[in-house]
Order: C-alpha cells, then structure tokens, then sequence
C-alpha cells in the first residue's frame, strides 16, 4: 500500500509539472506582445514629441501623389529630421514659410527627444539643402507637364 500511495504522488506531481509549463508558455507569449506593443508605442510617442517641438517640412519626390511630412530643423544648410529618410536627389522640401530647397544628399545622425523627462537618443537623417531652387510655371496634362508660354493675368 506505502507504494501505491508514492505512485499516486508521482503522478499528481507529474501532472501540476506539466500544468505550470503550458501557463508559462502563454505567459511568455503574451509578454512578448506586450513588449512589442510598448515598444511601439514608446516609439511613437518619441516621435511626436520630437515633432511638437520642431517645424514641419514637406517633402515632394518625382512621381510621388503626396509628399512626406518631416519634422526637424536647418541647421547650417541642412534639415535634421527625425527617423531615417531616404529621398532622390534633386527631391524638393518645402519648409512652414513656403522656402524651397532642393536635397543635395542625405546622412544618417542622431537626434534626441525627451518622453516622460527621459531623453532618448534616436535614429535621424541630416540632409543638405541647396536654397537655390527653380520654380517653373507649368500647365498639367494628365501625367504630363508643360513650360506655360502665356501672359500670367
């Protein structure tokens, strides 16, 4: 009998073993998607902190509907920006004033932005502006553009 007793508490030992681990699986999956998602939203809030304190530019690219939104600042002839963008040379940014500069090329750098009085150091680009743009009056044809040769009213 002393050993059917020892075999019954093996099992039920055996048993609350096996239980334990599929609860810590579930554990750990959802903490890794709760890490995820406090990961990007830690990510997020970086970067809207970092636009509220810094001027919107725009971005026009060749073939583009719509252009890219950056915040940042000109420091010494460049934009630095937030997040790692990548545009053509030749691209044109608008600045909050209608200032246009063409993109002479881009650098990645490092920008700060504060979140909950932490300041995190994050991924940014620099890119070289040439303020000597040229702006041309042109007439739109379905995907074509034309030099307008007539009198402005």
């Amino acid at each position: 009998m002393a050993e059917e007793n020892k075999q019954e508490e093996k099992e039920v030992v055996e048993a609350e073993v096996v239980d334990e681990k599929k609860e810590n699986g579930f554990k750990k999956f959802f903490g890794k998607v709760k890490k995820g998602v406090n990961d990007s939203m830690l990510e997020a809030k970086k970067e809207n902190n970092y636009a509220s304190e810094h001027s919107e530019f725009k971005a026009y690219t060749k073939d583009s509907l719509f252009p890219r939104k950056l915040s940042g600042e000109i420091v010494d002839g460049a934009l630095i920006c937030f997040g790692k963008v990548e545009l053509e040379k030749g691209s044109v940014i608008i600045d909050e004033n209608d200032k246009a500069y063409y993109v002479v090329s881009i650098e990645d750098t490092t920008v700060t932005s504060k979140v909950d009085d932490v300041t995190y150091d994050c991924e940014g680009s620099k890119i070289a502006l040439d303020e000597n743009v040229e702006e041309v009056n042109v007439i739109k044809a379905d995907s074509r553009y034309f030099i307008f040769k007539g009198e402005d009213k």
